[in-house]
């Protein structure tokens, strides 16, 4: 099982509002459901949050933004907001928190914040020494965490709904 590596599928398109939020939840869940027995994790990047309040609902949602549970994490470190990478608690377990959620059982979710812009801003002005380097440490920060978090292990599958 060592050199067992998750499928890694990124749902991308640089306009808004062509349903990648829909396509990256339904792909996620039909996988679950269907292609059993597939372990899958949904990662949602969007700072709107669409995805993490579809799976979890507002309430549940907003309790885990509270907990600082969400996407977020992965990035502080990098901008000088925390000392290490999160590990598995940002993995919300079971993420369809709906009454026909016993079908999902196998689909987990790492949800976004709407504050991930200001993140986002941040992670654009900081540079840790050479430019090119500090790039493409940023860009490998959540490939990093999901090596550290072991998810290439725990999951078949890694979707991740990105923003426009």
């Amino acid at each position: 099982m060592g050199d067992h590596m998750a499928k890694r599928i990124s749902i991308i398109n640089f306009k808004g509002g062509v349903g990648k939020t829909t396509l990256a939840f339904e792909f996620a869940a039909g996988l679950a459901r269907y292609h059993s027995p597939s372990r899958v994790l949904l990662v949602d990047m969007d700072h709107q949050s669409s995805l993490s309040i579809v799976c979890l609902t507002a309430h549940e949602w907003q309790k885990i933004v509270k907990a600082n549970d969400t996407v977020n994490e992965i990035f502080k470190p990098f901008i000088g907001q925390s000392n290490a990478l999160p590990a598995q608690n940002i993995i919300e377990k079971q993420a369809i928190k709906h009454s026909y959620s016993h079908h999902y059982d196998k689909l987990d979710l790492v949800p976004a914040s709407l504050q991930l812009d200001d993140i986002e801003i941040d992670l654009t002005a900081s540079h840790h020494g050479n430019a090119i380097h500090s790039e493409w440490d940023k860009r490998t920060l959540i490939c990093k965490w999901l090596e550290d978090a072991k998810a290439d292990q725990e999951y078949d599958y890694i979707i991740f709904d990105c923003p426009p």
